[in-house]
């Protein structure tokens, strides 16, 4: 069964009972007013009230508790992490200076590197290669005060001779 129908600028729509039926949302009224008043937790899997969530602009579809274990997460861990973080993005900024597009020294070998002294202050300390014509690894690797990487690195730079840069190293140490 069909039935005209027209709109606010007067074209006619056929369309069929049932359509017209699903058009009207006056029986979802009820269930909207509900749905106003609670959420659906996706880690919970469970129906809570809206109090139960964040009051913020953008909808969250996870509670206080499950939202707050999920921004746990994120938090950057140990002191020991951050210390390595900072010396390997200085090494591999190093590691470009030198001539190399890698670095063949791994996680577990730098954290094996640094000491406590290392870890407590790990702003003033680098990781750079003994030689400079090989690439940093475990064996070529010493960590230094901030300072001293800076001339070395600089007389590198200038020289471009490892001989010059080992005895410069050899000096600071």
């Amino acid at each position: 069964m069909t039935e005209p129908m027209t709109t606010g600028d007067n074209r006619v729509l056929i369309v069929s009972l049932s359509m017209k039926r699903a058009m009207d949302a006056s029986h979802l009224k009820p269930f909207s007013k509900a749905c106003e008043e609670v959420r659906f937790c996706r880690k919970c899997m469970a129906v809570l009230p809206i109090s139960s969530f964040k009051k913020e602009p953008k909808v969250r579809f996870l509670c206080t508790t499950h939202l707050r274990d999920e921004r746990k997460k994120y938090v950057v861990g140990t002191p020991i992490l951050r210390a390595f973080n900072a010396l390997r993005c200085r090494a591999r900024q190093d590691v470009f200076t030198f001539g190399f597009t890698k670095m063949q020294i791994t996680r577990s070998q730098i954290i094996a590197l640094l000491s406590d002294e290392h870890v407590a202050n790990f702003s003033q300390y680098s990781l750079i290669p003994l030689r400079p014509d090989k690439p940093l690894s475990i064996d070529n690797a010493i960590i230094v005060s901030v300072e001293k990487r800076r001339y070395v690195v600089g007389v590198w730079r200038k020289s471009r001779d490892p001989d010059e840069y080992e005895k410069n190293l050899k000096l600071i140490i």
